[in-house]
This record gives C-alpha cells, sequence and structure tokens, in this order.
C-alpha cells in the first residue's frame, strides 16, 4: 500500500513539475488586446500570409479568430461592422479563420469593417483567440 500510495505522489509531483496540465495560452511575438466582451486576443506584431497566421496562432496555443469569435457571436455580413474591437488595433487589418471563397478568407480592418482577401496576400496581421 506504501509503494503504491509513494508511485501516486512522485506521478503528481512529476506532473506538476513538468507539464502534464492544459498548455497555456501566450501571445509570443504579440499583443493581447481586449475586446468590448472582455475576451482577450493576441494580435501578431508582423504581417503574414493566412497559412502563416494560422500556424503563428497554434504556436501559441491558440487559434486564429472567426468571426464570430471576434465580432462576439454574430456575423454582421460582408462590410458591416464588427463593434467588438473596434479600434482595438491602429493601422493594421487582420486575418479571420472564417473561409469565404476558394482561397480566401475574411478581413478585419481597424475601423471594424468585415472584407475578405487571397490567403497568399501577406500584408494582414494575425488576430488569435
Amino acid at each position: 500500500m506504501y509503494r503504491k500510495l509513494n508511485k501516486f505522489v512522485f506521478a503528481i509531483v512529476l506532473c506538476a513539475g513538468v507539464s502534464c496540465g492544459a498548455q497555456v495560452a501566450n501571445c509570443d511575438g504579440g499583443e493581447i488586446i481586449t475586446g468590448e466582451n472582455n475576451h482577450e486576443y493576441c494580435l501578431s506584431n508582423i504581417t503574414m500570409n493566412w497559412w502563416s497566421a494560422f500556424s503563428w496562432c497554434r504556436a501559441n496555443h491558440r487559434t486564429l479568430a472567426s468571426i464570430t469569435q471576434a465580432c462576439d457571436g454574430v456575423f454582421p455580413g460582408m462590410w458591416a461592422s464588427c463593434d467588438n474591437l473596434k479600434n482595438r488595433f491602429v493601422s493594421r487589418t487582420v486575418w479571420l479563420e472564417t473561409p469565404y471563397k476558394e482561397g480566401q478568407s475574411y478581413t478585419l480592418y481597424e475601423n471594424s469593417r468585415l472584407s475578405t482577401s487571397l490567403r497568399n496576400r501577406t500584408y494582414f496581421y494575425a488576430l488569435c483567440f
């Protein structure tokens, strides 16, 4: 009994000391911004194409934000306003996870307007949730 208890305690200590818990989302190479809904997003400091943005978010243990995450649960439609993040990032347009057509995804402008762009464009930032 004593030996089993020691193994159990050792496993707990090992797990706590190493990394048996959930991965913690971070924002290396970016900045945390907070939406009107009080959710935190990670905004990259460099521009990239959609696939790089997707990978960058995954490397930070996050996901590329969808329209419903960025716009607080609503899909306002093309060119509509997404007020949750209005004026939260200056002079940047960000990639969103949500696909539009073949090879395209939605983007969000600093003034909170939704648009679309080809995924190979390299002048947008990643917005992770």
